[in-house]
């Protein structure tokens, strides 16, 4: 029999020893044994990280210029100064293969992965088209339009009056006498194109009064008409000399010049005519023409205008300032400025055929051929005339008029370089080549 206990009094028994069954053991192992394997990885992640040096860090880069062909363009791009890697060195993608797209963050900063994105601002060249001086055909190559430059008229000096100085001897008073009459015939001469029978003849005078300074003049011009340009300078120089107040040798002298080719001679002697009001509205027609021999049609254009507000009537200005307009490609602007010459000077074949050679090229090919054949009425051995219709006949598909054209100017024979290009033409039609 166990004894009783009462209430309140104390005990000191021991219990028993709690044994763990095989379920306890696994589960106490699956909470202990990860602790110690996890802090081991993750000591290994920061010992790597640590010895690696890749750690994140703002790279400087140098603005590296790219070029990448777009459409026939080139776009000049700028990479930005810097942005964000997560490598020592960037690797920048291959100029001309920029990622098709880029990931822009603000302030300039981008993210570089493996190769980077670069933004960049590109400026595009845009291409200005060239003007063509020539017909495209379906089967022949282009047809160059040949388009007649006038060079400004020489205006003739006006007759200088000529004072004779009593003489003390009856000798001197005949030979001023016989020296006018030279002159006089001489001038008959020249105004008549015989300039090489005016030579003779003026020589005469200039022999008997050796400052006779028209005589002097127009003999200079004789000389360069015919190509003789330093004779004719030097004429030019003592008539100059013997009346410094003859200022109209400043523009033929200037013609002579440029004969010569001593641009800058003519230039200056052009822009000396203009200063002292020697016919100034040729003269600026002639420094327009050397400026556009020289390619400077924006400088020609604006010595043609000013020629054209001196003299509304010129023809010259008109026609040569159009000849620059041809030049820029200002078709329109050209056909207008020929059209005006035509309205002051109907007859006036050159300006009938460079508008033909305007009408040519935007392919207006029948007033073309109509501008043409006026020319041609008006100057029946007019090769470019002729040559300039038969390109506009191609351009209209008819093969035969084209060949009658361009053996025409074969048959004129009055310019080689026409000439030539026709024979050319005429084979190609002809399926020869």
């Amino acid at each position: 029999m166990e004894p009783q206990v009462e209430a309140g009094e104390a005990t000191s028994r021991q219990l028993p020893p709690k044994r763990y069954g095989p379920k306890e053991l696994l589960l106490a192992a699956l909470l202990i044994v990860p602790i110690p394997i996890a802090a081991l990885i993750m000591a290994s992640w920061i010992a790597a990280l640590l010895g690696s040096g890749n750690q994140v860090a703002q790279l400087p880069v140098t603005p590296t210029p790219i070029q990448a062909p777009v459409q026939g363009r080139t776009i000049i791009a700028q990479a930005r100064p810097s942005f964000t890697a997560l490598a020592a060195r960037p690797t920048y993608t291959a100029p001309g293969k920029l990622p098709a797209t880029a990931i822009i963050l603000p302030a300039g900063t981008l993210v570089l992965q493996q190769t980077p994105v670069l933004q960049v601002t590109a400026k595009v060249a845009t291409l200005t088209p060239l003007p063509t001086a020539s017909l495209t055909s379906q089967t022949h190559p282009p047809t160059t339009r040949p388009t007649e430059t006038i060079n400004s008229t020489p205006t003739k000096a006006p007759a200088v009056a000529t004072t004779v100085v009593a003489a003390d001897t009856a000798s001197t008073t005949t030979q001023s006498s016989e020296a006018e009459k030279f002159f006089n015939e001489g001038m008959s001469l020249f105004n008549n194109g015989d300039y090489q029978g005016a030579i003779t003849t003026l020589n005469q005078a200039i022999e008997l009064r050796p400052d006779y300074a028209n005589a002097l003049f127009y003999r200079a011009d004789a000389y360069r008409r015919t190509g003789d340009y330093d004779r004719a300078i030097t004429d030019f120089n003592s008539a100059l000399k013997a009346n410094p107040g003859y200022v109209y040798v400043y523009n033929e002298r200037g013609l002579a010049y440029e004969g010569k080719g001593d641009y800058g001679a003519a230039m200056a002697d052009y822009t000396q005519a203009i200063k002292v009001g020697a016919n100034p509205d040729v003269a600026y027609s002639n420094r327009g023409n050397l400026y556009a021999a020289q390619g400077n049609y924006d400088a020609a254009i604006s010595d043609f205008t000013q020629a054209i507000m001196i003299n509304h009537q010129s023809v010259q200005a008109y026609t040569n300032r159009g000849v620059a307009y041809s030049a820029k490609g200002s078709y329109n602007q050209a056909i207008a400025d020929y059209s005006k010459a035509i309205s002051l000077k109907a007859d006036f074949p050159q300006a009938y055929v460079n508008r033909a050679a305007a009408y040519n090229t935007i392919g207006n090919y029948d007033q073309a051929i109509s501008d043409c054949t006026q020319a041609i009425k008006l100057k029946p051995d007019f090769a470019v005339a002729y040559y300039n219709r038969a390109v506009a006949y191609e351009g209209k598909g008819q093969k035969a008029e084209a060949i009658i054209d361009y053996e025409k100017v074969i048959e004129l024979n009055n310019n080689p370089d026409l000439r030539q290009k026709s024979e050319k033409q005429i084979q190609l039609l002809n399926g020869q080549e």
